[in-house]
């Protein structure tokens, strides 16, 4: 249809929020509440790639972070990590991190454990394409099917992993 009419907005709406629809016309708008900065990192700071994760220091115990790509942002490597103490790494896996999948954070003691419920082999640095180093592809691939056969030891229950030809490794119950 065609496009017509003014948007209105509440009179206090603060500068910098997203605006978001009030109901279902398409033409009242109200504050979202938050900067767009604000959804971006909620629930976890947002690194470009795993480069900047690994030179945090602002990293604590406990800290769910995202990466938005291995190498650079958009590389499809994204992904989501949990931070913990190199001694729960170890205790919970029985290794220590390659710092392929999982990251050793500086010189913190902590370590990034990738979020082992869903994950494709860029996300441990493979390359796509046939143009680049097909040892970090390899190396990648190693690690990724390490960390779904931890993950399945150490887990409870009747679990089978996936590797679909496309790369991406799922773990269902």
């Amino acid at each position: 249809g065609a496009a017509g009419g003014d948007v209105v907005g509440p009179d206090g709406a603060v500068d910098e929020r997203v605006a978001v629809f009030d109901g279902t016309t398409g033409k009242l708008l109200k504050d979202g509440g938050k900067t767009l900065s604000e959804i971006q990192t909620e629930g976890g700071d947002v690194y470009t790639n795993v480069a900047a994760m690994v030179a945090s220091t602002t990293l604590a115990d406990g800290d769910t972070v995202f990466t938005q790509g291995y190498r650079a942002s958009g590389d499809r490597g994204g992904a989501r990590y949990h931070i913990m103490t190199s001694a729960a790494y170890t205790a919970k896996y029985g290794v220590s991190p390659d710092n392929i999948g999982d990251h050793v954070i500086g010189a913190t003691g902590l370590v990034a454990d990738i979020d082992d419920s869903e994950f494709h082999v860029m996300q441990f640095g493979a390359y796509g394409g046939d143009t680049n180093d097909t040892n970090d592809s390899y190396a990648a691939l190693q690690s990724a099917i390490d960390k779904a056969r931890r993950s399945l030891l150490g887990s409870i229950g009747d679990l089978v992993a996936v590797v679909n030809l496309d790369g991406a490794c799922h773990r269902t119950n």
